[in-house]
């Protein structure tokens, strides 16, 4: 498990890296205005619709960068260049904010999300409740690598809550992210995922088995921010100002994100 674990952890950062290298090249091509998003993996199917829609309100590209908060978080104190982040765990966000890298007054707290178990909807797998997970026929159960994951991290807080997660843990299979763990089940590597309920709208075969009730685990709220020595500031606070419209809350309702009704605009 030690050993898979670091190198998924290492195959993530070299990902992430590339993707950021990506986004290097561009920024020194130019060729009009662009701000660059490091953004929970979570949020992919939203962002992306949301993106396109700011640029063509806007004129201004969104470039987004999407991985688990924890290593966008790391390759942020790294030195990484970008203009905002989006984080799926408000533990990674007080990280950068104790240490100087969000410029101040500009972090919200723009979503919440929920914790749930799923299965492929035609495995005929029967469970309902968090001990049913201790059955034989529950033999791999893809969590996110709670060593950089928040989906993993409040599987793991909700499993310790119950009483499961030493009894549960032969059977874990660490993922570099939630959609990851969706895709596993999907291909039937595992029978059952820890999961946001967002993961599950998209995606058509796989269903909730239960859920994970709040005082389980930190309540789920994905903060954003501009980062200290963003780039591109203005534009930056234009693109954060949009998500909390209520065009954008109606993006993020049909991916299963709840907005924060007091930021939405």
């Amino acid at each position: 498990m030690k050993l898979k674990r670091i190198i998924l952890v290492v195959v993530t950062a070299l990902v992430v890296s590339a993707m950021w290298l990506g986004t290097a090249s561009s920024r020194q091509r130019g060729g009009g205005q662009e701000i660059y998003v490091a953004a929970a993996a979570s949020m992919a199917n939203a962002l992306e619709r949301l993106a396109k829609d700011f640029e063509n309100s806007r004129g201004i590209r969104v470039r987004l960068v999407l991985a688990s908060s924890g290593l966008l978080r790391k390759k942020i104190e790294a030195g990484a260049r970008v203009d905002a982040f989006i984080s799926a765990s408000t533990r990674d966000m007080d990280l950068l904010e104790s240490s100087g890298y969000v410029m101040p007054e500009t972090r919200k707290d723009l979503l919440r999300n929920t914790l749930v178990c799923v299965v492929e909807a035609s495995s005929g797998l029967r469970i309902v409740k968090p001990a049913d997970l201790l059955k034989d026929e529950v033999r791999r159960i893809a969590i996110g690598d709670p060593s950089h994951v928040p989906a993993g991290i409040y599987a793991k807080q909700a499993l310790m809550h119950l009483g499961l997660w030493e009894r549960l843990r032969g059977k874990f299979v660490p993922c570099i992210d939630a959609r990851a763990c969706v895709g596993q089940v999907k291909a039937g590597g595992v029978a059952v995922a820890i999961v946001y309920g967002s993961d599950v709208m998209s995606g058509d075969t796989i269903e909730v088995a239960f859920d994970f009730p709040p005082p389980t685990h930190a309540g789920i709220v994905y903060p954003v921010c501009i980062l200290a020595d963003a780039p591109h500031a203005e534009n930056a606070r234009a693109f954060l100002d949009f998500l909390t419209s209520t065009h954008a809350a109606a993006v993020f309702a049909e991916q299963g994100f709840e907005s924060i009704r007091k930021e939405v605009k």
